[in-house]
C-alpha cells in the first residue's frame, strides 16, 4: 500500500490562502462603501435663477417658506430630527430692510430687529463682518425658540439656531439662511460652508 504525502509547506499555503483572500475581500469592499459614501455625500444640486446660483445636497427637497422674497428653501428630507436642518436664499430691494442704512452693518441691525418682532425668544449671538467669494457680506448668528416641524399636540418647543449672511449687490442683498436645531448646527458646520461657499451672484 502506498501512501502520498504532501510537502509542509504546500500545506501550509493552501490552509492560509482562503483567511488572505478574506481580508482582501473586506479590505476591497470597505474602501468601495467609503467612496460610495463620499461620493453619495458630496453629490449636489444647484439652483440657478437671475444672478444667483447656489448650491446644496442633492437628497435635500424644498420646504415651505414664509420668508418674502425666497428664491430657494430646501431641507434635509430623511432626517430623524424634529426641525430638519434648511437652507433659505432671498433677494429684495435694500430699501425693504432700510431706507436709511450706509453700511452693511447698519443692514445687520435692522434685519436682526425685524426678525425680534416676529420669532420667539429671538437672541443675536453675533454679528460679524465676512466674505462670501470675495464679495463683502454681513453674518448674523441667532437662537430662537421655534415650533418642531413635526410637531404633535404634545411635542416641546425646541431652540433653534439659524445664520442669515447677508451679501448686498448694488440696490438688492441676498440673504442666505442656514438653520436647524440649536443641538445640530456646528455639526452642519462643514455642509453649511459649502452651501455659503457656492454662493455666486453675476
Amino acid at each position: 500500500m502506498t501512501a502520498t504525502t504532501m510537502p509542509t509547506g504546500r500545506r501550509y499555503f493552501r490552509a492560509e490562502e482562503p483567511e488572505w483572500l478574506v481580508w482582501v475581500t473586506v479590505a476591497v469592499l470597505l474602501a468601495i462603501g467609503l467612496i460610495t459614501r463620499a461620493v453619495v455625500l458630496n453629490r449636489t444640486t444647484t439652483f440657478t435663477e437671475g444672478n444667483l446660483s447656489v448650491s446644496y445636497p442633492a437628497d435635500w427637497t424644498p420646504v415651505a417658506s414664509d420668508s418674502p422674497g425666497a428664491l430657494l428653501s430646501v431641507g434635509e428630507s430623511f432626517s430623524g430630527e424634529l426641525f430638519p436642518a434648511r437652507l433659505v436664499v432671498q433677494q429684495m430691494p435694500v430699501t425693504e430692510i432700510s431706507r436709511s442704512a450706509q453700511s452693511l452693518g447698519d443692514l445687520a441691525l435692522k434685519w436682526a430687529d425685524d426678525h425680534a418682532q416676529d420669532r420667539l425668544g429671538y437672541r443675536v449671538l453675533s454679528i460679524e463682518p465676512t466674505q462670501v467669494r470675495g464679495r463683502d457680506a454681513v453674518r448674523i448668528d441667532y437662537a430662537y425658540v421655534a415650533e418642531p416641524a413635526f410637531a404633535t399636540p404634545d411635542t416641546m418647543p425646541i431652540v433653534a439656531r439659524g445664520a442669515d449672511t447677508l451679501i448686498r449687490t448694488g440696490d438688492t442683498v441676498t440673504a442666505v439662511t442656514t438653520l436647524s436645531s440649536a443641538d445640530t448646527f456646528d455639526t452642519l458646520g462643514t455642509a453649511w460652508n459649502r452651501m455659503l461657499g457656492s454662493v455666486e451672484l453675476e
